[in-house]
């Protein structure tokens, strides 16, 4: 996800890449030696925190998810909402589909905010007790429920979002203004915490809904967008309701909703075996002869991602984008919301739909391995669809941005923080360059292949991962270690800086001595392999020194 005004998927404008970390020292010796040294691709660059990288997630100073206590796993959600952009609330009923494999299973619990009022709830046609807190629903039954089969609760309710508490107003369920501003939208947005602001739902990253449908009643000048196929509009009066299918698995914050007088269009994308689906696009008025233009950037852009990784994960419905008023994205599932078509934030957005949707990180603090992915692949796309000099800018740019602070790590220890899980420097930048360091570490076959295992594989696909899992599957495609390589870049913070100094004493030998300061004082050194080029009398070699203390002296 880009967002600027919440720092969480920054609508990149600096989007570039990192790793061209250039060190150059010229001097031109009586022996006509010329130097220049460049540390490349130098995995010198990113790094993290020695306390506790092994992620104790009992250590998080937020309890994700006030639901996953609840011993229950979600199949299905059948949900219906209405709304009318012109008033800022929200009512509906959702029914939740779960099994438990408890006996004694006679409470369900739902993540939903004070802010809205349940109405009733049924469970099996009869109206059952519940409680609620700040932050949950709890329905009570008569009686345990089932183990290990298929059962359902349906919760009525309605609500304010965020009532009393304006200043929350820009997360979750939001009212906005288009068209010079006549005309109001309301959409969703419910990254990380969101989802339980707008409707009761278990808020989770370790269970996803195997399918959803959602009907959305609004007057019948609005359209609105969602997840999968649409697949009927009715009319009643004055409104109509829109009927959206999605029978692919889906987690909570990835289930969103915008509902404006959307105009709409459509492209579509063929694959290789020769099958197509639709590109679907819903936009303002007022911005479709822009997005018509814009939009056509998808086909390519996802082609390249099929040619990279694998195929697009939800081909058997759609993808799409929807105008909404955040300057920035948001990848909700088969439907990305965003505020413009431009290329960084539509190759941003679409990367989600493998890393994070298909796979999804299976806790905030693994957060880089949705958005670190997502951002390299902007600059994969620059690589591939603008040109060498564009990537060669893209990296500059993370570059920068990882270096405007000397601290930090990708792994999110604090997931209480907003702006900590979504920091554009940690979470995208150098998680980002972090996989551009293992690119150049595997080698281009070995990383992608790694990268489709990761996507393919059995326990993740369509599920969660953490970072752990992902260290896994890179050891076992390329049969080496990484565990002090992940430790010091994803977990420990900061990253090296070098000293370098040369001298010759002949026509033949080459002395370089090499100093690391790390830029955070939790870190003794890296571990690194230092890319160095050598000039000298018209031909260069590239040196990949192994980096394994404080300093170094080489002769070569």
């Amino acid at each position: 996800m880009q967002l600027t005004l919440f720092k969480k998927k920054l609508c990149y404008s600096v989007v570039k890449n990192r790793f061209n970390f250039a060190l150059m020292f010229a001097q031109k010796p009586q022996h006509l030696l010329s130097f220049l040294i460049i540390f490349t691709n130098a995995l010198a660059a990113f790094a993290q925190d020695t306390t506790a990288y092994y992620h104790d997630h009992h250590k998080i100073l937020y309890k994700e998810n006030t639901s996953t206590e609840f011993a229950y796993d979600v199949k299905y959600y059948r949900c219906h909402w209405n709304i009318n952009p012109n008033e800022y609330k929200i009512s509906g009923r959702i029914s939740t589909y779960f099994t438990t494999n408890r006996t004694d299973f006679n409470t369900i619990g739902f993540d939903m905010d004070s802010s809205l009022k349940v109405d009733s709830v049924l469970y099996h046609k009869s109206k059952t007790p519940y409680s609620t807190t700040d932050v949950n629903l709890f329905v009570h039954f008569f009686k345990n429920v089932v183990a290990n089969v298929l059962d359902s609760v349906t919760v009525y309710y309605h609500g304010v979002p965020y009532d009393g508490k304006p200043q929350a107003r820009d997360f979750g369920f939001t009212q906005q203004f288009h068209d010079s501003p006549s005309v109001a939208i309301i959409s969703t947005l419910s990254e990380p915490y969101g989802a339980m602001k707008w409707w009761p739902c278990k808020q989770s990253l370790k269970d996803k809904a195997d399918s959803i449908d959602v009907f959305v009643t609004t007057p019948e000048k609005y359209k609105s967008a969602g997840q999968g196929m649409l697949v009927d509009v009715t009319k009643s009066d004055t409104f109509k309701t829109y009927h959206w299918r999605h029978r692919y698995p889906i987690a909570t914050y990835l289930i969103g909703i915008a509902v404006t007088n959307y105009d709409e269009f459509a492209y579509h994308y063929k694959m290789a075996n020769g099958d197509s689906f639709p590109i679907l696009t819903y936009c303002y008025p007022e911005s479709k002869t822009q997005w018509q233009q814009d939009a056509k950037l998808t086909m390519p852009a996802i082609a390249n991602y099929e040619k990279l990784f694998v195929h697009y994960p939800f081909e058997k419905e759609k993808y799409g984008h929807a105008q909404w008023g955040f300057p920035g994205g948001q990848e909700h599932q088969t439907m990305s919301f965003e505020n413009k078509l431009s290329f960084y934030l539509v190759t941003h957005e679409m990367a989600h739909q493998w890393f994070g949707n298909k796979v999804t990180c299976g806790s905030w603090s693994d957060i880089w391995l949705n958005e670190g992915f997502a951002t390299y692949c902007e600059g994969l796309s620059a690589q591939a669809m603008i040109s060498e000099g564009e990537f060669q800018r893209w990296k500059k740019g993370k570059r920068d941005k990882v270096f405007s602070a000397p601290n930090g790590s990708v792994y999110c220890y604090d997931t209480a923080d907003f702006n900590t899980i979504f920091s554009a420097r940690l979470s995208y930048a150098k998680g980002g360059m972090v996989l551009h360091m293992l690119r150049y570490e595997l080698g281009d076959s070995i990383f992608f292949k790694a990268v489709r295992n990761h996507l393919n594989h059995v326990n993740h696909a369509y599920g969660f991962a953490v970072t752990q899992d992902f260290e896994n599957t890179v050891e076992t495609t390329s049969g080496r270690d990484f565990t002090t390589f992940f430790k010091q870049w994803i977990y420990q913070q900061g990253f090296p800086v070098f000293d370098v100094k040369w001298r010759q004493s002949d026509a033949h030998i080459l002395s370089l001595n090499i100093k690391q300061t790390p830029s955070d004082v939790s870190v003794n050194y890296f571990e690194t392999t230092l890319p160095v080029r050598v000039w000298s009398k018209g031909k260069d070699s590239v040196l990949k020194l192994k980096i394994n203390a404080v300093s170094h002296e080489f002769l070569l």
